[in-house]
């Protein structure tokens, strides 16, 4: 296995290599500047948004981090990469969304933490191919970032391909979903209150309207409940509403977070009205939205920088039992808790027992033109080894 300090040094390499450049490029103009002269030296520099969200900013740096670890780990051993497996290229990538983050305000401690988690995570991807006594030096091994190209497709946030024969003949192929996390408790979807009714009502690749107005429309020629659709909407931008009414972002939230149970009961609404007639296909995609259809690989690492445990589910008995139980019969229920902001989506045994639940919260997407949205989170902490 790759240990730490070689990545680092990898790490540091692709650094020095980028401050040589721009150091390159100021020598180069001094060198041609007369007496008395100006010159101007153009510098890339990452673009400064102040609304970017950093901690997707921070998950997707532990996707870069997790390919430069498994790329340089793979030539470490002697093995064949394909040509966008390049270990230098992937870890250039890598201090480049590093060096964004940075000048936007992560702070060093979330940095670090997401640099153990992708050489951690990369070392299990790495421990858990499946090749079944192949010859090593006959293989392939591709690594995918799927980064836009998996959105609404995917959950998967790497795809690890081994194979032979000019690479006709996959061997295998781990199919990752990556997750960064100081706890267990895991978040595994995001979204608006109108996309979380899309996400559950219509299967991926629905041909449906863009507008969210002709939507509802839709929604409610298919289902009905049109004037609850359209409360819901109104809550999803109450931000924005109260803002142009002349409150301030901060008090523009205080008003949404006082709207939440009133959301919550809407949805709660919706689903048991409609869930009982399409029970299979909600089921579906519920656990695809989740991640719990057995579609990807799921690689979480749990803890601070330097004390992870990674949970893998081609390791985990526990969690590979949990999603074979999932694939048979269950049924969902949604609902408050308690009198809190934020609701439980159980997953019911025939026999009563709850085989799992995913607790929803609310925050809002940020920016001038922030929008309600849900967040599914998981417990996984029976799921970590001891």
């Amino acid at each position: 296995m790759l240990n730490f300090n070689e990545f680092k040094q990898l790490d540091e390499f692709s650094i020095r290599t980028a401050l040589t450049s721009v150091l390159g490029k100021i020598r180069s103009a001094f060198r041609s500047l007369g007496f008395g002269k100006k010159v101007t030296v153009k510098i890339a520099m990452p673009s400064m948004n102040e609304q970017v969200d950093l901690k997707s900013r921070l998950g997707y740096l532990s996707e870069y981090a997790t390919a430069a670890a498994l790329a340089a780990l793979i030539k470490g051993k002697g093995l064949r990469l394909s040509p966008r497996s390049d270990p230098k290229t992937l870890m250039d990538d890598y201090v480049k969304r590093r060096t964004d983050i940075k000048q936007l305000g992560a702070e060093q401690s979330e940095i670090d933490r997401m640099e153990h988690a992708g050489f951690n995570m990369s070392n299990q991807i790495y421990a858990d191919m499946i090749l079944n006594g192949e010859d090593l030096a006959l293989l392939t091994f591709d690594i995918e970032l799927t980064g836009d190209s998996g959105k609404g497709v995917t959950k998967a946030d790497i795809i690890l391909t081994i194979s032979k024969d000019s690479q006709k003949q996959v061997v295998d192929r781990i199919v990752a979903s990556l997750k960064a996390y100081k706890s267990a408790t895991i978040n595994l979807s995001n979204s608006t209150f109108i996309s979380l009714i899309k996400t559950l009502f219509y299967s991926a690749g629905a041909n449906l309207p863009t507008k969210t107005e002709d939507f509802i429309v839709r929604f409610a020629k298919d289902y009905g409940s049109m004037d609850d659709l359209r409360k819901l909407h109104a809550f999803q931008n109450i931000i924005g509403t109260e803002m142009k009414a002349g409150k301030s972002k901060e008090d523009a939230r205080k008003t949404a977070k006082m709207t939440h149970g009133d959301v919550i009961g809407i949805i709660a609404k919706i689903f048991r009205t409609y869930y009982p007639k399409h029970k299979k296909e909600m089921n579906e995609r519920m656990l695809h939205m989740l991640g719990f259809d057995g579609d990807d690989d799921f690689y979480a690492a749990i803890g601070e920088a330097g004390k992870q445990k990674v949970i893998s589910s081609r390791q985990s008995k526990e969690l590979q039992q949990m999603i074979a139980q999932l694939s048979k019969d269950f049924t969902l229920t949604v609902e408050r808790n308690g009198t809190t902001n934020n609701a439980n989506i159980m997953f019911n045994a025939p026999n009563g027992d709850i085989i799992t639940k995913a607790n929803i919260t609310f925050a809002d997407t940020g920016g001038k033109a922030a929008q309600g949205k849900t967040n599914a989170f998981v417990d996984f902490k029976k799921f970590i080894g001891k």
